[in-house]
């Protein structure tokens, strides 16, 4: 998967986990301006692995 959003661009999380579980993330990129990858409240059970990340954080 792959997710872009200009970087300059204020709040543009990628992708948002809220109250979520048994979730993966894998293979992906996510060029963002915001949080690549954000875990909201009651998630659980998340994996996230070869995600390459940035010019966010």
């Amino acid at each position: 998967m792959t997710i872009i959003a200009p970087d300059e661009s204020p709040n543009t999380d990628g992708i948002h986990i809220g109250r979520s579980s048994e979730i993966t993330i894998i293979d992906s990129t996510i060029s963002t301006g915001d949080d690549c990858v954000s875990l909201g409240g009651g998630s659980q059970n998340v994996t996230i692995r070869r995600v390459t990340c940035g010019p966010g954080h």
